[in-house]
């Protein structure tokens, strides 16, 4: 089984030079996929998703 990277999304805002409320913003709206995980909610997202989204946009 091949285990993908999960990022927070504190890592993505980093990587885009974004804030993390837009990133939060992004995941809420769908324009950015991820997954909410844990009984928080807490959202990650993962690396393909953000090679991905980083290509398409």
């Amino acid at each position: 089984m091949v285990t993908e990277k999960l990022l927070t999304p504190a890592q993505v805002a980093e990587a885009l030079n974004l804030s993390v409320r837009t990133i939060k913003g992004w995941l809420r709206d769908g324009k950015l996929k991820g997954v909410k995980i844990g009984t928080r909610g807490d959202w990650r997202v993962k690396e393909s998703d953000l090679e991905k989204f980083i290509k398409e946009n």
